[in-house]
């Protein structure tokens, strides 16, 4: 069967938005060449101060199946620390068989509540190929070069 154009070789992934995510145009990597589907928050949202206060989610109003042998994880827009310098994303992966909403998480790291408003994109979503290895016991391990030698140990 001849490829047609536009059919990736990694699937597809199916995305149900709602009202709210529409009004912000299109999902997805907005060149060619991009590798992160920005999320829109559709809702002006308030980030409490707080390290020990949950994350809050940015309401995106978009819901994803992902394609087969694939997971997801959020990441920073490359300036969103720019923008909201005490925000940090909670980052968390979204496994292939959920369909839920997905939002990133933020905590705020500063002392002021911060207003993040509709229509601001502060992350990205990628997809990762997943790796799920059969499981072998033992009662040792290999050896390799570096051994349980751990932190600074390769030297740099």
């Amino acid at each position: 069967m001849a490829k047609k154009k536009g059919d990736s070789p990694h699937g597809k992934i199916l995305v149900k938005r709602g009202p709210l995510a529409v009004k912000f145009g299109s999902f997805g990597p907005k060149r060619e060449g991009d590798v992160g589907f920005d999320l829109i928050c559709v809702e002006d949202t308030v980030i409490p101060p707080g390290i020990a206060l949950p994350p809050v989610e940015l309401p995106a109003d978009t819901c994803v199946k992902l394609p087969p042998g694939t997971y997801a994880i959020f990441f920073p827009r490359s300036g969103t620390h720019n923008k909201f310098p005490t925000l940090l994303l909670c980052p968390a992966p979204i496994d292939n068989g959920y369909i839920g909403p997905i939002g990133p998480r933020f905590k705020n790291l500063g002392t002021e509540p911060i207003t993040v408003p509709a229509g601001c994109a502060l992350a990205q979503m990628l997809l990762i190929s997943s790796v799920i290895p059969d499981v072998e016991y033992v009662t040792e391990l290999p050896e390799t070069p570096r051994g349980a030698r751990r932190f600074g140990s390769t030297g740099h």
